[in-house]
Protein backbone atom coordinates (compact mmCIF):
# COMPACT_ATOMS: atom_id res chain seq x y z
CA UNK A 1 0.00 0.00 0.00
CA UNK A 2 1.29 3.65 -0.94
CA UNK A 3 0.11 6.51 0.79
CA UNK A 4 0.17 9.56 -1.43
CA UNK A 5 -0.81 12.73 0.49
CA UNK A 6 -1.66 13.14 4.32
CA UNK A 7 -5.27 14.67 5.11
CA UNK A 8 -4.79 14.35 8.81
CA UNK A 9 -3.12 12.32 11.44
CA UNK A 10 -5.64 9.00 11.13
CA UNK A 11 -6.44 9.67 7.67
CA UNK A 12 -4.48 9.81 4.38
CA UNK A 13 -4.90 9.33 0.59
CA UNK A 14 -3.11 5.93 -0.75
CA UNK A 15 -3.10 3.65 -3.56
CA UNK A 16 -3.99 -0.49 -3.24
CA UNK A 17 -1.97 -2.78 -4.99
CA UNK A 18 -4.75 -2.64 -7.76
CA UNK A 19 -3.61 1.03 -8.78
CA UNK A 20 -7.22 2.54 -6.94
CA UNK A 21 -6.93 5.52 -5.08
CA UNK A 22 -8.38 4.51 -1.42
CA UNK A 23 -8.54 7.19 1.89
CA UNK A 24 -6.92 4.90 4.52
CA UNK A 25 -7.82 5.59 8.01
CA UNK A 26 -6.10 3.99 11.11
CA UNK A 27 -4.07 5.59 14.37
CA UNK A 28 -1.65 7.86 13.10
CA UNK A 29 -1.46 6.66 9.56
CA UNK A 30 -1.19 10.12 8.45
CA UNK A 31 2.13 10.60 10.40
CA UNK A 32 3.56 9.07 8.46
CA UNK A 33 6.54 10.97 6.07
CA UNK A 34 4.91 11.07 2.45
CA UNK A 35 4.82 9.33 -0.42
CA UNK A 36 5.78 6.41 0.95
CA UNK A 37 5.44 2.37 1.41
CA UNK A 38 2.67 1.14 4.07
CA UNK A 39 4.13 -2.14 4.55
CA UNK A 40 2.33 -2.44 7.96
CA UNK A 41 -1.50 -3.08 7.10
CA UNK A 42 -2.21 -3.99 10.57
CA UNK A 43 -2.36 -0.25 10.93
CA UNK A 44 -5.34 0.46 8.49
CA UNK A 45 -8.62 0.23 10.42
CA UNK A 46 -11.06 1.09 7.71
CA UNK A 47 -10.75 1.71 3.94
CA UNK A 48 -13.01 4.01 1.52
CA UNK A 49 -12.92 3.67 -1.93
CA UNK A 50 -14.45 6.21 -4.84
CA UNK A 51 -14.55 8.95 -2.05
CA UNK A 52 -15.43 12.45 -3.90
CA UNK A 53 -13.02 14.74 -3.37
CA UNK A 54 -15.37 17.12 -2.04
CA UNK A 55 -16.00 15.25 1.48
CA UNK A 56 -11.78 14.95 1.99
CA UNK A 57 -12.39 18.24 3.72
CA UNK A 58 -14.60 17.31 6.16
CA UNK A 59 -12.47 14.33 7.64
CA UNK A 60 -9.99 17.59 9.40
CA UNK A 61 -13.57 19.04 10.44
CA UNK A 62 -15.68 15.86 11.97
CA UNK A 63 -14.93 14.35 14.96
CA UNK A 64 -13.28 10.82 15.15
CA UNK A 65 -16.30 9.64 17.10
CA UNK A 66 -18.71 11.02 14.67
CA UNK A 67 -16.69 9.34 12.04
CA UNK A 68 -16.77 6.33 13.60
CA UNK A 69 -20.29 6.42 14.47
CA UNK A 70 -21.01 7.11 10.78
CA UNK A 71 -18.71 3.76 10.11
CA UNK A 72 -21.43 1.79 12.08
CA UNK A 73 -24.69 3.26 10.76
CA UNK A 74 -23.76 2.13 7.17
CA UNK A 75 -22.50 -0.90 8.16
CA UNK A 76 -25.65 -1.43 9.09
CA UNK A 77 -27.17 -0.32 6.16
CA UNK A 78 -25.01 -2.93 4.15
CA UNK A 79 -26.46 -5.57 6.35
CA UNK A 80 -30.24 -4.40 6.13
CA UNK A 81 -30.96 -2.91 2.98
CA UNK A 82 -30.90 -4.58 -0.15
CA UNK A 83 -29.71 -1.42 -2.46
CA UNK A 84 -26.36 -0.87 -2.88
CA UNK A 85 -24.90 2.23 -0.87
CA UNK A 86 -23.30 5.36 -2.52
CA UNK A 87 -19.70 5.28 -1.51
CA UNK A 88 -20.01 9.06 0.48
CA UNK A 89 -22.80 7.63 2.14
CA UNK A 90 -20.34 7.52 5.10
CA UNK A 91 -18.96 11.21 4.59
CA UNK A 92 -22.47 12.87 4.30
CA UNK A 93 -23.91 10.96 6.97
CA UNK A 94 -21.02 12.22 9.54
CA UNK A 95 -21.45 15.70 8.36
CA UNK A 96 -25.39 15.51 8.84
CA UNK A 97 -24.89 13.51 12.41
CA UNK A 98 -22.17 16.36 13.07
CA UNK A 99 -24.74 19.35 12.08
CA UNK A 100 -27.19 17.75 14.30
CA UNK A 101 -25.24 17.55 16.78
CA UNK A 102 -24.20 21.21 16.69
CA UNK A 103 -27.48 22.53 16.20
CA UNK A 104 -28.90 20.78 19.12
CA UNK A 105 -26.52 20.85 22.01
CA UNK A 106 -25.04 24.47 21.28
CA UNK A 107 -27.60 26.30 19.26
CA UNK A 108 -30.50 24.58 20.63
CA UNK A 109 -32.04 24.96 16.74
CA UNK A 110 -34.02 21.81 15.74
CA UNK A 111 -35.64 21.15 12.54
CA UNK A 112 -39.31 20.47 11.59
CA UNK A 113 -39.11 17.71 9.63
CA UNK A 114 -42.87 17.62 8.51
CA UNK A 115 -42.86 13.99 6.84
CA UNK A 116 -41.55 12.33 9.98
CA UNK A 117 -44.55 9.55 10.37
CA UNK A 118 -44.07 9.42 6.13
CA UNK A 119 -40.34 8.83 6.39
CA UNK A 120 -41.37 6.03 8.71
CA UNK A 121 -44.41 4.34 6.75
CA UNK A 122 -42.28 4.18 3.55
CA UNK A 123 -38.77 3.78 4.39
CA UNK A 124 -39.42 1.42 7.81
CA UNK A 125 -36.26 -0.06 7.19
CA UNK A 126 -34.27 2.86 7.08
CA UNK A 127 -36.51 4.64 9.97
CA UNK A 128 -35.41 1.99 12.08
CA UNK A 129 -31.55 1.76 11.51
CA UNK A 130 -31.86 5.98 11.81
CA UNK A 131 -33.61 5.47 15.17
CA UNK A 132 -31.07 3.15 16.47
CA UNK A 133 -28.78 5.84 14.95
CA UNK A 134 -30.02 8.69 16.87
CA UNK A 135 -29.66 6.03 20.39
CA UNK A 136 -25.91 5.46 19.79
CA UNK A 137 -25.39 9.23 19.06
CA UNK A 138 -27.12 10.07 21.81
CA UNK A 139 -25.17 7.51 24.41
CA UNK A 140 -22.00 8.17 22.59
CA UNK A 141 -21.91 12.20 22.09
CA UNK A 142 -23.90 12.69 25.63
CA UNK A 143 -26.33 14.73 23.68
CA UNK A 144 -30.34 14.96 23.52
CA UNK A 145 -31.47 14.81 19.97
CA UNK A 146 -35.32 15.39 18.90
CA UNK A 147 -37.38 12.33 17.42
CA UNK A 148 -37.71 13.97 14.17
CA UNK A 149 -34.04 13.87 13.87
CA UNK A 150 -34.77 9.84 13.12
CA UNK A 151 -36.24 11.31 9.60
CA UNK A 152 -33.41 13.36 9.24
CA UNK A 153 -30.65 10.19 9.47
CA UNK A 154 -33.35 8.10 7.59
CA UNK A 155 -33.69 10.79 4.24
CA UNK A 156 -29.60 10.78 4.23
CA UNK A 157 -29.56 7.07 3.80
CA UNK A 158 -32.76 7.08 1.49
CA UNK A 159 -31.26 9.66 -0.63
CA UNK A 160 -27.94 7.77 -1.02
CA UNK A 161 -29.24 4.33 -2.29
CA UNK A 162 -29.29 3.10 -5.22
CA UNK A 163 -32.65 1.20 -6.12
CA UNK A 164 -32.28 -1.72 -7.37
CA UNK A 165 -34.72 -3.63 -10.01
CA UNK A 166 -36.53 -5.74 -6.89
CA UNK A 167 -37.34 -2.50 -5.22
CA UNK A 168 -41.20 -2.85 -4.52
CA UNK A 169 -41.60 0.39 -2.39
CA UNK A 170 -40.45 2.13 -5.92
CA UNK A 171 -42.45 0.00 -8.23
CA UNK A 172 -45.50 0.94 -5.72
CA UNK A 173 -44.83 4.78 -6.12
CA UNK A 174 -45.05 4.03 -10.08
CA UNK A 175 -47.83 1.99 -9.91
CA UNK A 176 -49.99 4.50 -7.70
CA UNK A 177 -48.60 7.87 -9.92
CA UNK A 178 -50.45 5.51 -13.00
CA UNK A 179 -53.21 5.22 -11.29
CA UNK A 180 -53.68 8.32 -10.30
CA UNK A 181 -52.72 9.52 -13.88
CA UNK A 182 -55.44 7.09 -14.64
CA UNK A 183 -57.89 8.58 -12.48
CA UNK A 184 -57.73 12.39 -13.60
CA UNK A 185 -57.84 11.37 -17.71
CA UNK A 186 -61.22 9.13 -16.35
CA UNK A 187 -62.82 12.35 -14.63
CA UNK A 188 -61.59 14.99 -17.28
CA UNK A 189 -63.00 12.31 -20.07
CA UNK A 190 -66.67 12.29 -17.95
CA UNK A 191 -66.34 16.23 -17.43
CA UNK A 192 -65.90 16.84 -21.17
CA UNK A 193 -69.01 14.90 -21.75
CA UNK A 194 -71.18 15.93 -19.18
CA UNK A 195 -70.26 19.79 -20.48
CA UNK A 196 -70.65 19.05 -23.91
CA UNK A 197 -73.68 17.34 -23.35
CA UNK A 198 -75.29 20.14 -21.50
CA UNK A 199 -74.20 23.02 -24.48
Amino acid sequence: MKLIKKINNNFALGIDGNGEEVILYGKGVGFQKMPCELNDLKLIDRTYYNVDERYLGLLNEIPEEVMNISSEIVRECREKLKNQLNPNLIFTLADHINFAIYRCSRKGINFNYSLYYDVGQMYEIEASIAKDAVKMIEQRMKVRLPKEEIAGIAINIVNNESASGNDTRLQNVDVAVDQVTNMIDLIYFIYRITCGAQM
